[in-house]
């Protein structure tokens, strides 16, 4: 049987967090958003996520080495190099060298891809429509000034935050490890 709309967002914010206060709830939702957003978008252009983040990080700075996207995104840099083949293989972008490092390449955005742009932002544009379907132009502009209120307390220094508690002590996992269990237990 096929999915109906909310379903992903059911499944991802289940019942029991139904507190619409909980961190649980903001959390499960928030991410439940994110991916349907991503997914969504990925299925319009055809490419997967990193793909996509890639092309996104090259349209908003051309020219970026393998190395520089790879600590931009998060990603290891082998992997990055594996999805730039495959936008290199598809004319989306192109490796170029490097003007002071001999050893680097700089990847660069192709004029087949920035033809290809406007209708990635329609997709988009697209997307956002259905995505705010229904809400108020002013309950929509407060959700993004509390998102922007959020985004500015979430990157303030760790010096005026407060840090989380750890969640997984290390030192206790030392004492679960294989060999230490072998060993008490002998």
């Amino acid at each position: 049987m096929a999915e109906t709309k909310g379903d992903r967002v059911k499944t991802a914010v289940p019942d029991d967090t139904a507190d619409e206060m909980s961190s649980t709830y903001f959390a499960q939702l928030l991410t439940a958003v994110g991916e349907e957003l991503a997914t969504r978008y990925d299925d319009a252009t055809g490419l997967n996520r990193n793909q996509n983040r890639i092309l996104i990080a090259l349209v908003e700075e051309d020219g970026l080495t393998q190395t520089e996207l790879a600590n931009l995104l998060a990603m290891h840099k082998v992997s990055v190099g594996l999805h730039i083949a495959e936008l290199e293989a598809m004319n989306l972008v192109t490796r170029e060298a490097h003007p002071t490092d001999g050893r680097a390449k700089c990847i660069r955005v192709t004029p087949f891809l920035r033809m290809q742009a406007p209708r990635a932002r329609g997709a988009f544009d697209d997307i956002h429509r259905i995505a705010t379907e229904g809400i108020a132009p002013e309950d929509y502009t407060i959700m993004l000034n509390c998102l922007a209120r959020m985004h500015a307390n979430l990157a303030k220094g760790d010096d005026e935050n407060e840090s989380p508690a750890t969640i997984i002590d290390k030192s206790a996992l030392a004492t679960l490890s294989p060999a230490n269990r072998k060993h008490r237990s002998a």
